[in-house]
Order: C-alpha cells, then sequence, then structure tokens
C-alpha cells in the first residue's frame, strides 16, 4: 500500500543501499528518490518536495568521523527548516550523530538497520510531524479569537474525539477507552460532529 504523499529522499554513496533501501520502502511509501552525494541534493531540494530526507553521515572516501553529515545536515535546515532528516551512520558514528539531533536532525539509524524497525520509526515521524501541524493550525485558529471568545464545550469534545481517533490510528476501541466512554457512545459523538472513524 502507498501513501501518496510520503515522499522520501536517500542521499548516500553506497550503491547497494541505494538499491536495496528504496526496494524495502516501497510497499509504505509513494516515493524514493536516490541520489549518490548530497552536492546534487540541493538542486533537487530547491525544485522538489520530500517528506523524509535519509542522509548518509560519510561520503568522502575512508571517512568514519561524520563531519560530513553534519555539514550538510546544516545545508539542508537552511534550505528547508522543517525538513525531517533522518542520519544514517555506522556504529562508530553514533556519537556524531548525537550530536546531529541537537543540529536538528530528527533521528538516527545505525547501520544495518532492521528494515522493519527502520520503516515503523520513519512512519512514527510522518505522524508525528502530521500532529505537529495539527497543532499549529489548532495554536492559529486559537490565536484569532478574543480573549474572552473561548472554545464552547461541543467545540473542546469535538477536538479532542478528533485528536484521539488520530493518534490510535482509527482503533476506536483504543480510543474510548483512553477518552473514558465506550465504543457505543464514541461512535454516536463521532456521527454527531461529521468527523471520520479512519486515522
Amino acid at each position: 500500500m502507498h501513501y501518496e504523499t510520503n515522499r522520501i529522499l536517500l542521499i548516500d554513496d553506497n550503491p547497494h543501499i541505494r538499491t536495496t533501501l528504496p526496494a524495502q520502502l516501497d510497499r509504505h511509501f509513494h516515493l524514493t528518490k536516490t541520489l549518490e552525494s548530497p552536492e546534487g541534493a540541493m538542486e533537487v531540494l530547491k525544485n522538489e518536495t520530500f517528506d523524509i530526507i535519509l542522509l548518509d553521515m560519510n561520503y568522502a572516501v575512508g571517512a568514519e568521523n561524520g563531519q560530513e553529515g553534519l555539514y550538510w545536515l546544516r545545508e539542508i535546515k537552511k534550505l528547508e527548516p522543517d525538513a525531517i532528516v533522518v542520519l544514517l551512520t555506522g556504529m562508530e558514528g553514533a556519537d556524531k550523530a548525537v550530536e546531529g539531533l541537537r543540529e536538528g536532525a530528527s533521528d538516527f539509524v545505525i547501520k544495518p538497520w532492521h528494515p522493519e524497525k527502520l520503516i515503523a520509526n520513519l512512519k512514527l515521524l510522518l505522524r508525528l510531524r502530521t500532529l505537529e501541524q495539527k497543532a499549529e493550525q489548532h495554536k492559529k485558529l486559537l490565536s484569532k479569537r478574543k480573549k474572552h471568545d473561548f472554545l464552547n464545550l461541543e467545540e473542546m469534545e469535538k477536538l479532542v474525539i478528533e485528536k484521539a481517533i488520530y493518534v490510535y490510528q482509527g482503533n476506536l476501541s483504543h480510543a474510548a477507552m483512553q477518552l473514558g466512554i465506550t465504543r457505543a457512545t464514541l461512535y454516536a459523538k463521532i456521527k454527531k460532529y461529521g468527523l471520520s472513524s479512519e486515522k
């Protein structure tokens, strides 16, 4: 199953990774574009948008200190401040990868990785990004209201239910349990507010 909006850019000079990783991701994401070097990525990013950027931390022959990855991470974040960047590194580069988190990377993956775990982590990052975007939209909506113009109880209830459905990926039993109501009550409220029961 493809998720049409999920586009991934893979930047890695290892031809084996550029071949195998897209094949692993293909069933879960719409598009994985591969590049051999980060230099070319800067031009691509000026013209295309990606949901996740997978960035190797070493490119020079024999390089293992991760400095190149940190440099290109900073360059990418200058161009795309909100980009989800996941660093790819060997065990010897884990310290630099942790430093990368402080520089704005969203996560890092140690080679060799377990494909299922990698895919799960990428999906989680995308879900967190969606929740952050929704929270920002609600924040902007609230900022437009006058100080005395609060959300009424129904609006608050609708918002909380919508978030619960999303967080539990459409599992109404889990969402109802978290909300402290029965599944039947939750279903009735979904119908009342015209919400979708899908994640």
